[in-house]
Order: C-alpha cells, then sequence, then structure tokens
C-alpha cells in the first residue's frame, strides 16, 4: 500500500490538510474504556505526508503512523519516509510512528520482512504518555533498506518520553536496530524506567563500520531510573560510535543506570577507532550508576566524565586500549575524570592505559568513601608491559578522603606514565587535597613486581 505519495511511490499526495490533527495512519480509541485494539500495519509504504499542523498541537506535524488509546499494536515490514525502492527519501514532517497511552506495541521484529525502514522523518519513533511495554526490533533507523546509505531522521532516532518497559534491540544480530545519522540523539530516554537497550549499533552502518554518527548523543538518559544499556552477555553490549557529543549521557537524576559490555568510541570490530567527538559517558546529578564491562576508547575528551555522581561503580572496563585491552586506542582526555562531591565511589579492576592525558584524575569535591584499587593504569591487561598515560597515572586535585590501593585486595599497578604515578595536587588558595590514604600499589613497575 501507498500512503501519502502518487501512485508511484515517487512524489508526495499527503493526505492530511493544513491545520489537521491526523496523520497517514491514524488510530485512536475514544476513551480509556473503549480503546483500539489489535492493530497490525504491515509492509506499506508511508511518505509525503508533509503538512504543518495547527499550532495547538501537541504532537508535532502530520506523522506516518499515528496511535493513541490502543491495546496491542504491531509495524512489521514498512518503508517510513522513503521512496518504494528504499533507496532515497520522501519526508514525512512529522514522526515516523508516534504512540500514546497505548500498550503492547512492537516495532520491527527478527525477520528481514518484519524489518522496517524509519528515516526522513521527525524522530523516526516517538512515545508518550502511557506508551507501555514497547519492543523495537531489528530496523534500520536513519538508513536506507540496505543499511549502507545514510538518510537522516531530522530530530531523534528514538524518542521515549512517560513509557515504561520499553526493550531496544534484544542481544541477537536478528534483533539488532541500525540507529544512525539522527540530527539529535540516537536514542533519548526521558522520564521512562526500566528500558533495556541490547546489541544496537549506535552510529554505523550495518556492519558497525561505516560512521554514521548522530549529531547529538548516541544515548541519552534523562531522569530515568532502572534503565539498562548492554547486559550480562557481550552480546548484549551496543556500539556507540561517531556521535559529534557523547557516547552515553545520563543526567537528571538517573540512577541505577547499568551500562555493561559496550564499545563506545571503537567500530565493532574493538579495534578500528570511531571517535565520539566528547566523552565516552559522562554522568551529571545522578545516583548509583554502574559502568562494568565496557571498552571505552578513541573518544574526543574523556573515556569516562563523572560529575556529582556519587554512589557509581566502574569496574573492569578497558578506557584507552583496544576490546583485549593490549592495543593503544587512547581517549584525547583523561581515562576517568570524576568532579565535584562524588563520594562512594568504587572504581576497580579497570586497564586505564593510553590515554593523551591523565589515567585518572578527581577535581573539586569530598572523596569519602571512595575506593581505587586493582587497576592497571599505564600498563596492558596482564600489568607487564607499559602502555602509557601521556599526564599522571592518578591526579587528585582539592580532593579529600580518598583510599588509592588496599590492605585486603589487591592494589593498583601505575607504571608506564607520561607523568607522576600519583600527583597530590593543592590549590594555592584552598589546600583540599588531604586525607589521602595509598596503600599497596606497585609503583613504577609491573603488576607481578618483578620488572620495571
Amino acid at each position: 500500500k501507498r500512503i501519502g505519495t502518487s501512485a508511484d511511490g515517487l512524489s508526495a499526495r499527503s493526505n492530511n490538510q493544513v491545520g489537521a490533527e491526523y496523520a497517514g495512519i491514524r488510530v485512536k480509541g475514544t476513551s480509556n474504556t473503549v480503546r483500539a485494539s489489535d492493530i497490525t500495519i504491515h509492509s506499506n509504504q508511508l511518505a509525503g505526508n508533509n503538512k504543518t499542523l495547527s499550532t495547538t498541537s501537541t504532537t508535532g506535524g502530520s506523522h506516518a503512523i499515528y496511535v493513541d488509546t490502543t491495546n496491542t499494536l504491531t509495524v512489521t515490514g514498512n518503508l517510513i519516509g522513503l521512496t518504494p525502492d528504499g533507496l532515497g527519501a520522501l519526508n514525512n514532517i512529522g514522526n515516523g510512528v508516534y504512540t500514546s497511552n497505548t500498550t503492547t506495541v512492537t516495532i520491527g521484529g527478527i525477520t528481514a520482512d518484519k524489518r522496517n525502514i524509519i528515516a526522513g522523518n521527525a524522530d523516526a519513533i516517538k512515545t508518550g504518555f502511557g506508551t507501555q511495554n514497547l519492543t523495537i526490533l531489528g530496523n534500520y533507523i536513519g538508513t536506507d533498506i540496505t543499511g549502507l546509505k545514510a538518510i537522516a531522521n531530522e530530530s531523534n532516532g528514538i524518542f521515549l518520553s512517560d513509557t515504561a518497559n520499553a526493550k531496544i534491540g534484544d542481544g541477537t544480530a536478528a534483533g539488532r536496530n541500525i540507529i544512525a545519522n539522527n540530527k539529535l540523539n540516537g536514542i533519548r530516554n526521558s522520564k521512562t524506567p526500566n528500558t533495556e537497550i541490547k546489541g544496537n549499533y549506535i552510529g554505523t552502518d550495518k556492519n558497525g563500520a561505516s560512521a554514521f554518527g548522530n549529531s547529538e548523543h548516541g544515548i541519552y538518559v534523562q531522569n530515568s531510573a532502572g534503565v539498562v544499556i548492554g547486559g550480562s552477555n557481550s552480546a548484549d553490549g551496543n556500539v556507540i560510535a561517531n556521535g559529534k557529543r557523547i557516547g552515553i549521557l545520563a543526567v537528571d537524576a538517573a540512577s541505577n543506570v547499568l551500562i555493561e559490555n559496550n564499545i563506545i568510541g571503537l567500530a565493532a570490530d574493538g579495534t578500528t577507532i570511531a571517535a565520539n567527538t566528547q566523552s565516552g559517558i559522562e554522568t551529571k546529578d545522578t545516583n548509583g550508576i554502574t559502568i562494568r564491562n565496557n571498552t571505552l576508547s578513541g573518544n574526543g575528551a574523556s573515556g569516562i566524565h563523572l560529575v556529582s555522581s556519587p554512589s557509581s561503580s566502574i569496574i573492569n572496563n578497558r578506557i584507552g586500549t583496544d576490546t583485549s585491552g593490549n592495543l593503544d586506542k587512547g581517549n584525547k582526555g583523561t581515562g576517568i575524570d570524576v568532579q565535584t562531591a562524588s563520594t562512594n565511589l568504587t572504581i576497580n579492576g579497570n586497564v586505564i592505559s593510553g590515554n593523551d592525558s591523565h589515567g585518572i584524575q578527581f577535581t573539586d569535591g569530598d572523596a569519602s568513601g571512595t575506593l581505587v584499587y586493582d587497576n592497571r593504569i599505564g600498563t596492558t591487561q596482564n600489568g607487564s608491559t607499559a602502555l602509557a598515560n601521556n599526564g599522571a597515572g592518578i591526579l587528585v586535585n582539592k580532593t579529600p578522603n580518598l583510599t588509592i590501593g588496599s590492605t585486603s585486595s589487591a592494589g593498583n599497578t601505575i607504571s608506564g606514565n607520561g607523568q607522576s604515578g600519583i600527583n597530590l595536587f593543592n590549590d594555592q588558595t584552598n589546600l583540599l587535597s588531604k586525607n589521602i590514604t595509598i596503600v599497596g600499589n606497585n609503583i613504577g613497575i609491573s603488576k607481578d613486581a618483578t620488572t620495571a
């Protein structure tokens, strides 16, 4: 079916009148007790819906698909915002798929016939208040039908707002979404708890290779709890690369977010640099962030930048190396940059090497309860071969109450760096680097303490 186009699908014939609150396909129940149900939208070309809505509209321009007050929606196998061959743009001025107050939503699937190609829209997929139990699998978002040519959406790839229990990807190649070349964020998750984002390529083509970066952040988490980016299996990890700003940004009271097994700043091969322009991960005004088993390398600023993010854990990551922990793929800034009152942090088991500035930097704030131990800082994974950070191994600036090393667990190996192993720096007007405990570390020697 062709909806919003001429008979040949090559030019726009919008169904919508200027000022109307309609779409290519519009589904809306009359109330919460009289809801639309069991809607399937399959194998259509939805394009050319290009009328501007009224100034009182709350949903933006005319959309390809608009669904409200509905139970069970399935959207599969459609070309949304494209020509009939899937190779060129035929824009919708509004969103590709918009849902509100809708439960049990499936967009795409794990076979090629279920894949939607969604490009040339505002937001490719946007969910609003009351959307629940959302699954997004196997779609190409921001590319053509081949997955090898970029066709931008004008806003976000996926924008979840006031939504609950969303799954984007499933940790399999078949369920992988390609989310690329969008003019805002790859994925924005706002006031949406318990989202799972697994196994996607964000900022690359379908092969995880070519640079199809999103113009803002790869993933932007705002005021949301319980979000999982990646997962416990290596296949759950996302590739997040080539973004014009930050790979993953979590802000505004985001809490209990797990970031695990992702590759951030490298291509899918784990070796080729595919830098995000700013930091790999940045958190600000958050609590309880866990960053575990990721590779964060090649980025244009820090690997990880924490600002006012207490009770967070940074565990077993490779920061500045390839996925093996042995090749130099340094971030342009500091490996881990901690700023402003980040108490009760745990930083352990990481390889932090090859970065252009310091391995770890603490600045401007109390570090009470923060432990830094069993890291390799300036060496390869095994702790025996130098892989220098160009600055200090650890720089502490105006930060009291920090413990570096351990008496009960392994200390850090801090060797091979371009400046001091550990540098405690005090601003002349405010001497705050005090109550620092440095214990049980190998500084200037290998992890096994046998070689310099």
